[in-house]
């Protein structure tokens, strides 16, 4: 018997609920009226996770708004051109989601994981 293979949607979903936390990376995208654009899986990724009750933030893009059910918060701006800062806000969030989950572990380890979504 042939195994059904899983759809990216489910294999995504599989990774997020198998996670401790989600980090999302919303890049500029253009739509077809040439206009700045988040991908919406992204955003949907982001939801799932949240629904899940996981820790997350969205590294989102200077060129587009903050938008959606978590618009004022929960997101860190990111400048391509100097994106230090997004870099170390991103540090000090896990290192907080890790000591609320009690645990010194690096963030990829056996007890504790951080999916990213947004990436190919």
């Amino acid at each position: 018997m042939r195994r059904k293979r899983k759809t990216s949607e489910e294999e995504i979903k599989r990774r997020i609920d198998g996670a401790d936390a989600l980090v999302a990376l919303i890049t500029s995208w253009t739509d077809t009226h040439g206009n700045p654009s988040a991908p919406p899986y992204v955003n949907d990724e982001f939801g799932h996770a949240k629904a899940q009750e996981k820790d997350c933030i969205r590294i989102l893009h200077k060129d587009l708004p903050a938008q959606g059910m978590y618009q004022p918060h929960e997101y860190i701006p990111l400048d391509p051109d100097n994106s230090v800062g997004a870099v170390l806000k991103l540090m000090r969030t896990i290192a907080v989601w890790k000591r609320k989950a009690g645990s010194s572990r690096l963030v990829r380890g056996a007890a504790w994981t951080v999916t990213m979504a947004g990436f190919a």
